[in-house]
């Protein structure tokens, strides 16, 4: 299978430590990932992150694997360690390539020998496989390694305690439990076990201290297992949460059988060149399996967010109905059907399990789109007859009223918002401070109103009501007409942000963008082309929109910091590069309506965020958020749903 290479000689610098990562996923919310060179440069990097109550309730089990390696005397030290005044040991010297294919490969030459490690784990289960391959060379290779466990929810840090982390041994597996309570972890392998139970202390996590968190860390350290390798011989260290590995496994299986499954997606998928299939991997880290119902959910995002209904809703369609997944896309949909209420599908499921919460305006409204594009691509009649009246009650709820202020008002335009509670995708909350208060009718909420208006009417009309379709029909036109007249700046030539009875922001916002990338655009193509110049001039890089103009006095142009200061700057000028998606969109639709030919230029636009998914972030991911200002650093969770879903999405709509 192809793969992404980057030679060692560009990531051997300490300065580059935490530009590029790696992160592999399990298909239940499990997850593992770390820096190129082995360091782990943030909490949330470790070699098996659990999902014990899939895809929720994730713990960092194993921080990492540290290897020595002996050949002909001499001794080799593979790991590497931050700490806050040094790194130790610098192994990420004898790094000659990183690789990257559906897992990563890293290959260490050792004075003319070549160790090779894979790293893969098992879908559908938390465990993780650790895999060397004495490649080439002479002489017998002795490799020393030494796991590195902890147990605390992947939020969180670990300082040294006396947790007890009882050891059993059974067959070639070795099971250590943290403390009373605790889940078992199991660690099998070949090898001689050599017990040295102590705490490595005081790791250190640069992108936590870049974040304002805890930068320090402690790791349990039960001891090491030595294991000699001969030429061309290869061994597997497993580490899981199921007590069944108890005997060395059949590495080739295992590997095989996730090649395969990646292999079967990528041909669902149609993807005919190694630029579609890498993006086909990466949408399947996202979807992932919820225990209690059996069904698909989107995770948001690595390695911090969980399953949300906005963020589901906009990436399904390129995530699955893009990738041929249409089971999975259902399910989706599926899901936060069975968990809606008040006429909304839930924003979040919390981390615990609790009840959802429902504190968004959109995610409905977007569950709309979702909704219609699997329609589109599928022609499941019988799926609209299933939920149509859930449909309706939904639009019922939002002309009503709903929670947190959600209704039409006399316009036939929704408004929404309470005191201190955010609703749209712009949510950012320090404490009590609201930093975009969007209060009122904002602009991409009525676009998304009017298209599922438009949507619930084409629906009505599918299954012979013809009357219910016309009402629905004669409600979308009148919010058209009203649109306009509210949000229309006429003398910028572009749409305000937001309307309220106090007045209207004029701030210029990527959320405008919305009424011309949607399946039913709002302006015709001569407001279109205004819309897009003032977008192209203020918002426009080449990953992605800036959340608000550069030339606003508001804006910020780089984000970190603690997260007073990330929030404040985290819809006030960062860079999205979801957003990339409708601006491709609506330039789809504007020049397609003008006749010209756009194929070309669109692909053009999509090859920095593809360059990025190659060399920078985490690698065969494409980050969430970037610096306003040059050079766009990336920034946030390195890998995010909706960012691989609209890429997926254009590429689609344009082939």
């Amino acid at each position: 299978m192809e793969r992404i290479r980057l030679t060692g000689s560009i990531l051997r610098n300490e300065n580059e430590f935490s530009r590029r990562e790696w992160l592999i996923t399990n298909g239940v919310g499990g997850f593992a990932g770390s820096s190129l060179v082995g360091a782990n440069t943030r909490g949330y990097h470790g070699l098996l992150i659990a999902a014990l109550k899939p895809p929720l309730q994730r713990l960092l089990l194993v921080g990492k694997l540290d290897e020595e390696v002996l050949i002909s005397g001499r001794e080799y030290l593979l790991a590497t360690n931050i700490y806050e005044n040094s790194v130790y040991p610098q192994g990420f010297n004898y790094l000659a390539e990183f690789s990257y294919s559906f897992h990563p490969t890293f290959t260490y030459e050792l004075d003319g020998c070549l160790l090779e490690k894979k790293v893969y784990m098992c879908y559908g289960e938390n465990t993780t496989i650790v895999e060397y391959t004495y490649v080439d060379g002479s002489g017998t290779m002795t490799l020393q390694l030494t796991p590195f466990l902890n147990y605390r929810d992947y939020h969180g840090h670990t300082t040294a305690a006396d947790w007890p982390w009882d050891m059993a041994v059974q067959g070639m597996q070795y099971s250590f439990i943290a403390f009373a309570g605790a889940a078992p972890i199991y660690l099998t392998s070949t090898g001689e076990w050599n017990s040295n139970p102590h705490w490595q202390k005081n790791l250190f996590y640069p992108l936590e201290k870049y974040r304002g968190l805890n930068s320090i860390e402690d790791h349990y350290v039960p001891g090491n297992l030595t294991i000699n390798l001969q030429v061309g011989q290869r061994v597997g260290v497993v580490f899981s949460t199921l007590n069944k590995y108890r005997e060395e496994p059949d590495l080739d299986q295992i590997y095989l059988k996730e090649q395969e499954r990646i292999m079967h997606i990528c041909q669902l998928s149609g993807a005919e060149d190694w630029e579609n299939r890498r993006l086909v991997i990466a949408a399947d880290q996202f979807l992932v399996y919820r225990e209690s119902s059996d069904t698909a959910t989107v995770i948001a995002g690595y390695p911090w967010f969980t399953d949300w209904g906005r963020d589901s809703m906009i990436a399904l369609p390129g995530l699955t109905l893009a990738t041929g997944r249409y089971k999975e896309g259902k399910e989706i949909l599926e899901t936060f059907i069975r968990y809606s209420n008040y006429g909304l599908i839930p924003n979040r499921f919390p981390d615990e399990g609790e009840d959802p919460e429902y504190n968004t305006v959109d995610a409905t409204l977007w569950f709309f789109i979702a909704f219609y594009q699997y329609f589109l691509k599928t022609v499941d009649l019988e799926f609209v007859k299933e939920h149509l009246s859930l449909l309706k009650q939904m639009i019922l709820r939002h002309q009503t009223g709903t929670l947190w202020g959600i209704k039409m008002t006399d316009d036939y335009l929704l408004t929404q918002g309470e005191e201190g509670v955010q609703l749209t995708w712009m949510d950012a909350m320090v404490g009590d401070w609201v930093v975009t208060p969007r209060q009122g009718k904002a602009v991409e909420i009525n676009a998304l109103w009017y298209n599922a208006l438009k949507i619930i009417s084409f629906f009505c009309q599918l299954v012979g009501e013809d009357e219910t379709s016309e009402e629905y029909e004669e409600l979308a036109d009148k919010v058209l007409k009203n649109f306009r007249d509210v949000f229309w700046n006429e003398a910028g030539g572009y749409l305000y942000d937001c309307v309220t009875d106090m007045g209207k922001d004029s701030a210029i916002r990527p959320n405008q963008i919305f009424a011309l990338s949607l399946p039913f655009p709002l302006l015709d193509v001569t407001d279109g082309i205004r819309v897009l110049g003032v977008i192209k001039e203020h918002l426009l890089t080449p990953v992605g929109l800036r959340s608000l103009s550069d030339k606003d006095l508001k804006y910020h142009g780089n984000y970190g910091g603690d997260q007073y200061q990330r929030d404040a700057a985290y819809h006030q000028g960062t860079v999205w590069s979801w957003l990339m998606g409708p601006y491709l969109g609506a330039l789809w639709y504007v020049e397609n309506a003008r006749g010209t030919d756009v194929k070309e230029k669109i692909s053009k636009l999509l090859q920095p965020l593809l360059a990025h998914l190659e060399s920078d972030g985490a690698i065969g991911q494409v980050s969430e958020i970037f610096d306003g200002n040059r050079p766009y650093h990336h920034r946030g969770c390195y890998a995010q749903a909706w960012s691989i879903g609209e890429i997926l999405r254009i590429k689609d709509l344009i082939s």
